[in-house]
């Protein structure tokens, strides 16, 4: 096993997204999520953006939990989440996939929105795809090329 296999990371995995599978009641509720962070800089520009007006409080670290968390949820809902399937609202009606609604129910449910953000951050959901044998490349002492 080498670094590169333990920490590379597919750029174009990091933008189009893998999908999180969470269970509901026995029903698959998939999120399509890109990195936050790595190749999608978009995330930290929105992310940053949003923060800029609260630059102060975050410095003096007076900004509210409440008000953190409504600006991650607006940052991961528009960097992201690319789709969801099998979301319902409270009332158990399907909930398709808008921005708006992805920062309402983030903003309704930390918790999710904890699980999204550490899986979405999580270097190994997003792996290179590995170098096959056959490209040239030989692990140090073989006879290989």
């Amino acid at each position: 096993m080498s670094l590169y296999s333990m920490f590379g990371t597919n750029p174009e995995a990091e933008l189009d997204g893998f999908e999180l599978i969470l269970f509901d009641e026995g029903v698959e509720v998939i999120f399509t999520l890109a990195r936050a962070g790595g190749s999608n800089k978009r995330f930290a520009n929105r992310l940053q953006a949003l923060l800029r007006p609260y630059e102060r409080a975050v410095k003096a670290g007076t900004m509210s939990d409440e008000k953190a968390g409504v600006i991650m949820a607006k940052a991961l809902a528009e960097t992201v989440i690319l789709g969801w399937s099998n979301v319902n609202d409270l009332e158990g009606n399907n909930l398709p996939f808008t921005i708006a609604k992805a920062t309402e129910l983030l903003t309704d449910l930390p918790e999710l929105r904890t699980v999204i953000l550490e899986e979405a951050q999580n270097a190994s959901n997003f792996v290179a795809v590995e170098v096959e044998e056959n490209q040239g490349f030989s692990e140090p002492g073989s006879d290989g090329p």
